[in-house]
């Protein structure tokens, strides 16, 4: 499941593959191809089947989140017209500039750019929102805090289990 998508923890690469081990059993287990190409020591190799099940627990409780249908919604779908917005966000930057200008030279005084300044940059603001709320959530973004849904699956807790899995939860802050 995770051939080319978990990432090694020492060089940081999506180099980990399935492979066996054991002379009388097979035991599938991940292991760093980049660790085979060096010959270097200490890069990653775990039991496939535990860390294969703890990750699918993962994504099961991440779709079962109300967000989880916005995470997979097409942008494109909406009616919002993000190409127009940044055009005006740039048109109302380039008017700041010129409101600066325009002082500079005397042309306005202190109130009207004062004036002018302020309504740009709430229009600014108000672009950079309705982007911000139109943009998909971040796969980076941090997890609620029903998420993973019970201590039982905490990544801290799988860190020390004998299995051999060694995953650590990152919450962005």
């Amino acid at each position: 499941m995770g051939s080319g998508l978990y990432l090694c923890g020492v060089c940081e690469k999506p180099e980990l593959r399935v492979s066996s081990s054991g002379s009388s059993e097979r035991h599938p287990a991940y292991r760093c191809r980049a660790r085979d190409n060096t010959r270097q020591t200490g890069h990653v190799t775990r039991a496939a089947k535990p860390l294969d099940d703890y990750i699918e627990r993962l994504v099961v409780a991440r779709l079962q989140r109300t967000d989880a249908a916005e995470v997979f919604t097409d942008p494109a779908e909406s009616d919002l017209d993000a190409t127009a917005l940044h055009a005006e966000a740039a048109a109302l930057q380039q008017r700041l500039t010129e409101l600066s200008a325009a002082f500079a030279d005397g042309a306005i005084t202190v109130a009207q750019l004062r004036t002018g300044t302020d309504k740009l940059r709430t229009r600014l603001a108000e672009i950079d929102n309705t982007l911000a709320a139109a943009a998909p959530p971040s796969p980076n973004s941090s997890p609620s805090p029903s998420y993973p849904p019970d201590a039982a699956e905490d990544p801290t807790a799988a860190t020390s289990t004998p299995n051999g899995i060694d995953i650590h939860w990152k919450e962005q802050n």
